[in-house]
């Protein structure tokens, strides 16, 4: 399986009040509190923001980890019973992402591990660390936001969205949260969203803020999503929104399957944020 670094811009949900002293509260401020020390959390798994730290005295480097605690170990060889791997109630396999805070342009690069944390918990153990509600959105390439920024006929928007309980957010005043839950509730694996709009009027249908509809979908967690435009020819295109994404994908290195010090885990993020730059620039 080839390892992915993933890029997301952090912003606050609302801009916060003034700190005790009437300092300004940012975002880099903020991941810069996670140099004290290690923050731990507990939802359906005990997860951690653990030994951040500084390198090139401007990335803020750090692990996010979940503990898979109550989930036997057997290990063994081949045609063998193999042996069980001891361990106390509190302890488990850790699940890691590592990552690295870019604050020129609040960006973080992200190792994807699809056994670890998905994004939107990294989101939202941030706000819980942080006491300020903040959001991940994915970098989309320059050739995607310049056609949902310049076209105004977003028609439709497709996306499937899982319904495990780890990748629901839980924003409890959020609509689309209860109705991905009821679907959870139902044991369902995945809901599909579809908006439709009508283009039998005079003017083309349109989506209002297509850019904040469609980072809603993505922040759910979508495994897939696309939007319809309409081009200069009046005919339908569609975008492809995770395959638009900005990432970097390793040729020779397999996150899962070697152990590296974090160090040089974090040179490999930084390397693979430089190569994507200039893309990056482009875009934002």
């Amino acid at each position: 399986m080839s390892t992915t670094v993933e890029f997301y811009q952090v912003n606050f949900f609302e801009q916060p009040e003034p700190d005790e002293q009437g300092n300004t509260v940012t975002v880099s401020g903020c991941f810069e509190t996670l140099l004290t020390g290690n923050y731990s959390f507990k939802d359906s798994y005990e997860r951690d923001l653990y030994k951040f730290q500084k390198i090139d005295n401007q990335y803020v480097c750090g692990v996010f980890r979940k503990v898979r605690t109550g989930e036997p170990i057997k290990v063994g060889k081949a045609c063998t019973d193999g042996w069980d791997v001891a361990m106390a109630d509190d302890e488990g396999k850790f699940e890691t992402n590592h990552l690295i805070y870019i604050p020129n342009k609040r960006i973080l690069a992200y190792i994807r591990n699809q056994h670890g944390n998905h994004y939107k918990r990294l989101e939202d153990c941030l706000t819980q660390a942080f006491g300020i509600r903040v959001e991940l959105s994915p970098l989309l390439t320059k050739g995607t936001l310049e056609t949902l920024l310049s076209n105004k006929s977003v028609t439709k928007l497709q996306a499937n969205i899982p319904v495990k309980h780890d990748l629901i957010p839980e924003y409890a005043d959020d609509w689309s949260n209860e109705t991905i839950q009821a679907a959870s509730k139902s044991g369902a694996e995945t809901v599909r969203i579809e908006t439709n709009i009508s283009l039998k009027t005079q003017t083309p249908g349109s989506i209002n803020h297509p850019l904040k509809a469609i980072k809603n979908f993505l922040g759910f967690g979508a495994t897939t999503a696309r939007v319809q435009v309409l081009n200069i020819d009046g005919k339908k295109d569609w975008i492809d929104l995770i395959e638009d994404k900005i990432k970097y994908t390793f040729k020779d290195y397999k996150y899962l399957k070697e152990t590296l010090p974090d160090k040089s885990i974090y040179e490999k993020i930084i390397s693979a944020y430089l190569d994507k730059l200039d893309e990056i620039n482009e875009a934002y």
